[in-house]
C-alpha cells in the first residue's frame, strides 16, 4: 500500500483513534446481534411479523433489531433468540492492539473470515497488493 493510499484510509477510518475503535466495536456488536436474529429466524422459518407476534412487539421493532438501529439489551436479545428456539452464547475474543491497528491485518482477517461465503475469483490486474495481503496466512 502506498503512503498516499494509507493516508486516505487513515483519514476515513482513523484506526489508531481509541474513540473510533470503541464506536466501531459497538456498531459491530449491533450488526452481529441483527445477524444472529436473522439466522435464528431463518432456521425457525418465521417472518418478522411472526416474531413480532410471539414477542408482543410491533413489526417495526423487529425490523429495527435486525438492522442494528435498536440498541437491544442482552436480555432482549436472549428473549428474542429463545422465542426462535435458539440460545444466546457469549464469548470473548481479545486481539493484540497491534493487530487491531494494522489495516493490512484487518483486510487479511476479513478475507479469511469470509472465505467460505465469497465467490472464488482470479486476481485482476491492478489489485496485486490487495491479493498479496489476502494471501498472507495469519
Amino acid at each position: 500500500m502506498e503512503v498516499r493510499d494509507a493516508m486516505k484510509t487513515s483519514s476515513v477510518f482513523p484506526l489508531r483513534d481509541e474513540n473510533y475503535q470503541a464506536v466501531y466495536a459497538e456498531e459491530a456488536a449491533m450488526v452481529d446481534a441483527g445477524e444472529l436474529i436473522a439466522e435464528a429466524m431463518e432456521k425457525a422459518g418465521l417472518s418478522r411479523s411472526d416474531l413480532a407476534r410471539k414477542l408482543g412487539v410491533p413489526r417495526s421493532e423487529i425490523t429495527a433489531r435486525l438492522s442494528g438501529e435498536r440498541n437491544i439489551t442482552v436480555r432482549n436479545l436472549a428473549k428474542t433468540l429463545h422465542a426462535l428456539g435458539s440460545k444466546l452464547l457469549l464469548d470473548l475474543e481479545r486481539e493484540p492492539v497491534e493487530e487491531q491497528q494494522d489495516p493490512s491485518t484487518l483486510i487479511r482477517s476479513a478475507y479469511w473470515v469470509c472465505r467460505d461465503v465469497r465467490p472464488r475469483h482470479e486476481a485482476r490486474p491492478g489489485n496485486d497488493r490487495l491479493v498479496e495481503l489476502m494471501m498472507i496466512k495469519r
